[in-house]
């Protein structure tokens, strides 16, 4: 197939683009940015090697005119809007206005292209939005959720009124190599230092996928979208359930037996935090149907983890 797709710059969207042009897909991605030297840090490595695996346009934003006319003219079988505005995602300071428009700027222009050309579209959503999740979150967990959520609704309504496919795409809490820093990048840089990693939120259960798995789960998807007589598809992969604890024992059972490392941990007590307890996706993956294998995802991480952090 030939997908154009959006946020390759990301943790996510990187190893999504990758797996979709090893499984023979054809690949164009866009970029907010004139060329690579407009990204820093891992994020650059990404786009680095994003563009050696799809065709890369620049100076590109979601919904302009740029991107309208490469969306019309460009023969494809399916957007895959993985893009969204997270900048202080976490920040009682996000800005919910500016990611909504940016979002879904032009998406009347958009949904008309895609009915006009008989193509779907696939939207990423998060385990964080209001009634996604194992158990239904009832509210909105922070104002980034809630731009999800809107984004959503609106793509919804907008394939329903153009009789365009759309797929959503629900992904849990990722980690593997190329990610910024994050837990996983903790407890190595921790352990890596010869000290204990201290495990704030230890009974807090959450849904930790090896994004490898999860892009394996993101082919199949686009895979099935395409052409399905459904007007509206969902899949929400899931991968390890478990405490926060629990992840952090597993994860320095992989790291001890292949580095040596001592990999200590202690808990505090519970930190309380303005999210759910509980936090997990619906669908059990199958790693071994895809395929997929455990070992050499381990192994990955463990050499990004001992090359970068």
């Amino acid at each position: 197939m030939k997908i154009l797709f959006t946020g390759a710059s990301s943790f996510t969207g990187f190893w999504f683009v990758k797996e979709l042009s090893e499984a023979g897909h054809e690949v164009h991605t866009v970029f907010t940015q004139m060329d690579i030297n407009g990204y820093e840090g891992l994020r650059k490595e990404r786009v680095k090697l994003v563009t050696s695996f799809s065709s890369p346009f620049f100076s590109i934003k979601f919904g302009d005119k740029n991107f309208l006319n490469l969306l019309e003219n460009g023969k494809y079988d399916i957007l895959c809007h993985h893009a969204s505005f997270a900048e202080d995602y976490k920040s009682e300071q996000f800005n919910l206005l500016n990611a909504v428009n940016q979002n879904n700027n032009n998406v009347p222009e958009i949904f008309s292209i895609l009915r006009a050309q008989s193509l779907s579209v696939l939207l990423t959503g998060s385990y964080f939005e209001k009634e996604e999740g194992l158990f239904s979150n009832k509210q909105e967990i922070s104002l980034y959720s809630l731009s999800k959520t809107i984004t959503f609704q609106i793509f919804k309504k907008y394939s329903e009124i153009y009789k365009v496919n759309l797929g959503k795409f629900v992904i849990p809490n990722p980690f593997g190599p190329y990610q910024d820093y994050r837990f996983t990048s903790y407890l190595f840089k921790t352990w890596k230092g010869n000290k204990v990693a201290v495990i704030n939120t230890p009974n807090y259960i959450r849904d930790n996928i090896h994004v490898s798995l999860l892009a394996k789960m993101y082919i199949g998807f686009v895979d099935k979208l395409v052409g399905n007589s459904k007007l509206f598809l969902k899949i929400n992969p899931s991968g390890y359930i478990e405490s926060q604890k629990s992840f952090a024992e597993r994860f320095a059972r992989e790291v001890q037996k292949r580095t040596g490392l001592e990999c200590l941990i202690k808990t505090r007590s519970n930190h309380i935090m303005n999210e759910p307890f509980i936090l997990s996706n619906k669908t059990y993956v199958d790693g071994i149907s895809l395929p997929w294998n455990e070992e050499k995802a381990w192994n990955d991480l463990v050499l990004f983890c001992q090359k970068y952090i």
